[in-house]
């Protein structure tokens, strides 16, 4: 009984246990982290042609050219032109992009994440 009482710190089974949800977790980070920079660079590219929209009136083909430029530049792959949609509301004109972004995490298991932003000029 002596000898169980001096005995400290974890077995090899909870190391890698504990090991194995580290990696878990990296895992999930690794795939999450991108999708959220590419909705960064989306948010910063709309927030851009919003501004430009309430400089001054631009026709649809216009924001959509801005936009692609902006995306090129920032590298987003996941948003294409069917993902914007420019709605005219009296003078005022709001572009929203709604998109699923889809990364496999492991097997037939995927991560899905739906975004959605809208501005307006």
């Amino acid at each position: 009984m002596n000898r169980l009482s001096k005995q400290k710190g974890m077995t090899v089974i909870g190391w890698i246990f504990v090991l194995a949800l580290i990696a878990f977790f990296s895992l999930i980070a690794m795939k999450i982290v991108p999708m959220y920079s590419e909705y960064f660079n989306v948010v910063t590219a709309l927030e851009a042609v919003g501004k430009e929209l309430k400089r001054g009136p631009m026709s649809k083909s216009e924001i959509l050219a801005s936009i692609e430029r902006r995306f090129q530049i920032n590298y987003v792959q996941k948003v294409t032109r069917k993902d914007i949609k420019i709605t005219k509301t009296g003078r005022r004109k709001t572009v929203t992009a709604k998109y699923e972004a889809r990364e496999n995490l492991f097997g037939n298991i995927d991560i899905v994440i739906r975004f959605e932003k809208t501005v307006g000029g």
